[in-house]
C-alpha cells in the first residue's frame, strides 16, 4: 500500500530542481524516469516516488523509498541519524543540515543505519539506486516546521 498521500500531508511545499542538483540527505519526488529496460514512466499522484537519498555518485543516487514505509517509520528511523547538537529549527534550510555527515556516496549511512535496520527489513524493499541520467523530471521536498520539530 503506497503511502504517499500520507507524506503528502506533512510536506510543506516542494520546488523542481536539475537532476544535477540532488544533494545527499534530503527529501524528493521523482516525477518521471527512464528504467533500466528503456521504458519511461511519467509518476503521478500516489505512483510518484518520494525518495530520502542519502548518498549520490557521477552516475547514481543511493535512496530510501519511502511510498512503502509509514510517515511513522520513517521519522522515528530519521530520529536516529540526526545530529546530537541542538537545533534551532527557524535557521533548517535544508534537511541535510540536521543529519549526521557521511561520505558524498552515503557508505557510511547505509552500513551504520539503513543496512540491517528496521527500515531495511521491510515487506517491500525500500532501498533503491536510481540513475542519474534516467531522472528526466525530480523535485526537491520540504517537510513542514512542525514535523521537523518532532523528529529534530
Amino acid at each position: 500500500m503506497p503511502y504517499t498521500n500520507e507524506y503528502n500531508k506533512l510536506i510543506e511545499n516542494e520546488e523542481g530542481i536539475s537532476k544535477t542538483a540532488v544533494i545527499p540527505r534530503n527529501l524528493y519526488k521523482i516525477h518521471s524516469y527512464t528504467y533500466a529496460d528503456g521504458e519511461r514512466k511519467n509518476l503521478t499522484g500516489t505512483k510518484v516516488a518520494i525518495v530520502f537519498v542519502f548518498g549520490k555518485d557521477t552516475k547514481t543516487l543511493y535512496c530510501v523509498k519511502l511510498n512503502d514505509l509509514t510517515p511513522r517509520r520513517f521519522l522515528t528511523w530519521l530520529s536516529t541519524i540526526t545530529v546530537n547538537t541542538p537545533i534551532d529549527i527557524k535557521k533548517v534550510q535544508e534537511l541535510d543540515e540536521s543529519i549526521i555527515k557521511s561520505d558524498k556516496a552515503g557508505r557510511k549511512l547505509f552500513s551504520t543505519y539503513i543496512k540491517g535496520k528496521p527500515i531495511y527489513n521491510n515487506k517491500k524493499p525500500v532501498y533503491r539506486t536510481y540513475t542519474i541520467k534516467g531522472i528526466s523530471s525530480i523535485s526537491k521536498i520540504h517537510l513542514k516546521p512542525e514535523v521537523l520539530e518532532q523528529v529534530l
